[in-house]
């Protein structure tokens, strides 16, 4: 049930205080830009989740098996899928749906990122790079907060995470 507080006009849904959420949009779980234990408490249980019922320890779990799978000094590229718009516009077409194994290796949720996966001579020997999407005030206004590049290696684990552009082409490179 939503109430206004009378102090600072915020807004609390089932104890937990919006406000507070915007206040902590600076943490990067709050701008992870898909539900996290500090936004929604309510869905995951636990500041490991990072999507319900999955924990960052089992995302890394994966990439791992992806990574003994994979021959030695090698790399595996994941992009995520494409948000849809109608042909010729700008306008949204349908929910979003992310990339299966995407979402299954990484727990990211949203379009316009990438997972770097470089295994080294041996298994135990992986860097994890997530390229996400540079930050873009309008589309923070009318879409609301993307994941960025804190929130890559705070919330989802990465090893190193890039804002997408030249920068991060040329660190993935090297």
């Amino acid at each position: 049930m939503l109430s206004r507080a009378r102090a600072g006009a915020s807004i609390t849904h089932h104890g937990f205080t919006l406000a507070l959420a915007r206040a902590l949009s600076h943490d990067a779980a709050a701008v992870a830009g898909q539900p996290t234990h500090v936004t929604h408490p309510h869905l995951l249980l636990s500041a490991r989740e990072l999507t319900p019922g999955i924990t960052r320890d089992e995302y890394a779990a994966r990439r791992r098996a992806l990574a003994v799978g994979m021959p030695r000094n090698s790399v595996a590229v994941l992009v995520a899928a494409p948000k849809l718009k109608f042909p010729g516009t700008i306008i949204p077409s349908g929910k979003y749906r992310p990339d299966a194994d995407f979402a299954y290796a990484t727990g990211v949720t949203q379009p316009e990122c990438a997972c770097v996966l470089e295994r080294g001579d041996t298994a135990d020997d992986v860097k994890y790079t997530l390229i996400v999407p540079e930050y873009d005030a309008r589309y923070a206004t009318w879409d609301g907060e993307r994941i960025n590049a804190k929130a890559a290696t705070d919330v989802f684990g990465a090893d190193v995470g890039l804002a997408k552009g030249e920068a991060a082409a040329g660190a993935v490179a090297t």
